[in-house]
């Protein structure tokens, strides 16, 4: 063999290897344990530690959640309080049954009234129990009546077309919520409310971490599946 030949040949098998070190190190993994779909796959995201210097935060809450209720009246004022304007946080109320609209219904009076932040606390608080409207209109117009929003709650419960819409943003984004409470990060990381985590992934990401005592808050029990 020429000395030629043997240079080219062992350049070809130093790249071959290279090659297969690099497929070895990129190559999808087989995530059917967390996705629950077949094939060979990675999760893609562009978020990586210590890389932002604020975090979006997207809530989906459901009134009659009681996980979403604890979230709601704890966890929230408790990350604000910490992170501050290191985070950005929206809350979104869904219904997730048109034949459970109540409390939404009241919501969106509150909206229209530009009461919104004012009527969520109230529906929150009111600890509402999960049901069919049978069970919650009650409760929900007995909210409604001490926010002195009653008569027009009873009108917009009345009207079709607050009904729809009460359940229009779930039929649109609900494909994309797996439980309740379920919170996306910058709209690539999908967790729980759990405040413990949502604390973990938060430090990770920021580049600066706020020196606050550790969250005391107990954890929340597992999260409520939509119905």
């Amino acid at each position: 063999m020429s000395m030629k030949f043997n240079y080219w040949l062992l350049g070809f098998a130093s790249a071959a290897l290279l090659a297969c070190a690099a497929w070895a190190v990129t190559s999808p993994k087989e995530e059917t344990a967390i996705y629950g779909i077949p094939g060979h796959y990675v999760p893609v995201t562009s978020l990586r530690p210590a890389s932002l210097e604020k975090v979006r935060l997207d809530i989906y809450l459901d009134f009659t959640c009681p996980h979403c209720q604890t979230l709601n009246r704890e966890g929230i004022d408790r990350l604000k309080q910490i992170y501050g304007d290191r985070i950005a946080i929206t809350s979104h109320y869904l219904a997730t049954s048109d034949k459970a609209v109540a409390p939404m219904v009241l919501y969106i009076v509150g909206e229209k009234a530009g009461r919104a932040e004012e009527v969520a606390k109230a529906l929150m608080a009111a600890g509402l129990a999960r049901g069919p409207d049978s069970s919650t209109l009650e409760p929900v117009r007995a909210v409604a009546k001490q926010i002195g929003l009653l008569n027009e709650f009873n009108e917009a419960y009345a009207d079709k077309s607050y009904r729809d819409k009460a359940t229009a943003e779930f039929r649109a984004i609900g494909h994309k919520i797996s439980f309740f409470p379920f919170v996306m990060i910058e709209n690539q990381i999908g967790t729980s409310g759990e405040v413990r985590n949502l604390q973990s992934i938060l430090d990770a990401l920021l580049t600066k971490v706020p020196r606050q005592a550790a969250i005391h808050a107990p954890r929340t029990p597992s999260p409520m599946m939509p119905a």
